[in-house]
């Protein structure tokens, strides 16, 4: 498609939204194909202004497509930025993926209509792992969190499994789905997909604001209105014996691989935890029955090779350091998930629950 509007472009890059996490490929050939060039390879160069550090160049790209995907990108200097003749870097971009275009309604689309339709199209393609390499070389959307080591006490027995344990399946009473069904969920406005129903919360409303905000560590959540509506999840939280702070009921929408790996994200689990204490981590309980249900989990962002996903089926445990591991929510189904996911503190009490659910 022509890109020939600055506006266009500024709406673009507002609604990558550097939050969101669409927690996942309209096209399940799309992860793939960046690993070869297809007949329809281009090579595109993005000129960056080297003070604002913006897509100038974007709005005269050339060629004019509806569809496309953003494959391998590679940034290199610009010799003849040095001697004032250009504003480099520069970035070259790979289009590995182009779709056709698409018959316009009887009677044609107005002038509003296309642009809007082509912008649709734009955002959602460009949202996916490639363009987001991009985003991150060039500084224009940055990592929210970054992976650290702190003085913390780590659970060794989780590091050397890599940061993440599939446990045992729960085997309590079984949970009815009355029990997450009825509960007041809330969003954050950058994913409209998924929701959350606070259990607890720092302050005991129904809310989605970090404890930090009310200068506490993410420990010693305080039950909201909708623990009274979920017995048995409660049981199973306290069970675990150890400190917990956010505890949350995840809805979930389907999405694609595409999506999942676009909202890989590290959570902030720590942040105003004392360094005395122990290191926050996740521990997630499954409740629908899903068989295409994962977590997607790297070591680094962008490290397809070490990509695990954990499978989720119902009652599926699992303790993950979600601070140290890039992850993503995916299923591929057409009914929405649940899920439990706690903060729990690491130490001995975490440790001892651990034990007890290893596979048998």
């Amino acid at each position: 498609m022509a890109i020939n509007n600055a506006r266009t472009i500024q709406v673009v890059r507002r609604e990558l939204d550097p939050d969101a996490v669409a927690g996942q490929d309209a096209n399940p050939e799309a992860a793939h194909l960046a690993g070869y060039v297809t007949e329809h390879d281009a090579i595109h160069v993005v000129e960056l202004d080297a003070e604002h550090r913006v897509w100038q160049s974007l709005d005269n790209f050339a060629f004019e497509f509806d569809f496309f995907f953003l494959g391998h990108a590679y940034k290199s200097s610009n010799p003849r930025a040095a001697h004032g003749h250009e504003p480099g870097p520069r970035v070259t971009v790979r289009v590995v993926g182009i779709l056709g275009r698409r018959p316009g309604p009887p009677g044609g689309r107005t002038k509003a209509n296309l642009l809007e339709g082509q912008l649709s199209a734009l955002k959602d393609a460009l949202k996916n792992e490639y363009t987001k390499q991009i985003l991150r070389a060039t500084g224009v959307r940055k990592a929210s969190l970054e992976q650290k080591k702190t003085p913390h006490y780590r659970m060794p027995i989780l590091e050397q499994a890599g940061g993440w344990m599939r446990l045992d399946k729960y085997k309590g009473p079984e949970i009815p789905a009355s029990e997450w069904e009825s509960l007041t969920y809330t969003t954050y406005s950058s994913d409209p997909t998924t929701y959350f129903a606070p259990i607890t919360s720092a302050t005991g409303e129904i809310e989605l604001k970090g404890f930090w905000e009310y200068g506490k560590a993410d420990l010693d959540g305080v039950w909201t209105p909708n623990a009274e509506k979920c017995p048995s999840i409660v049981k199973w939280v306290e069970s675990i014996g150890a400190r917990f702070g956010r505890v949350q009921l995840l809805r979930m929408s389907a999405n694609t691989m595409r999506e999942c790996r676009w909202g890989l994200h590290l959570d902030n689990n720590n942040q105003g935890n004392p360094e005395n204490q122990g290191w926050v981590v996740r521990v997630w309980l499954e409740l629908s029955d899903d068989p295409s249900s994962a977590l997607v989990v790297r070591p680094t962002e962008f490290d397809r090779k070490g990509e695990v996903k954990i499978a989720l089926p119902k009652y599926q445990q699992a303790v993950v350091d979600s601070e140290f591991l890039w992850h993503g929510g995916h299923h591929a189904s057409d009914h929405v998930r649940y899920a439990v996911i706690a903060s729990v503190e690491s130490g001995p009490a975490l440790e001892r629950w651990i034990e007890s659910q290893r596979p048998s």
